[in-house]
């Protein structure tokens, strides 16, 4: 919270306080959504890799069923 409070030294002086509040949130905003995108570029990388040895699995059992006939 003291951050917060900090008056910003690239501001100039005669910008509002709102304006300034306004600025920071909106990076913390820009910091959220990155890290979202970052997460689910990972989890759908993490499904299609899961598929890939469902799909593995399927056929290494399709296989198994055929040598035993």
């Amino acid at each position: 919270m003291a951050e917060r409070n900090k008056p910003n030294e690239n501001a100039s002086e005669n910008e509002h306080p709102c304006d300034i509040e306004i600025r920071a949130l909106q990076e913390s905003a820009r910091s959220i959504i990155n890290i979202e995108e970052v997460f689910w570029r990972r989890s759908a990388l993490a499904n299609e890799e899961f598929w890939d040895y469902v799909q593995r699995i399927r056929a290494l059992q399709k296989k198994r069923r055929q040598e035993d006939e």
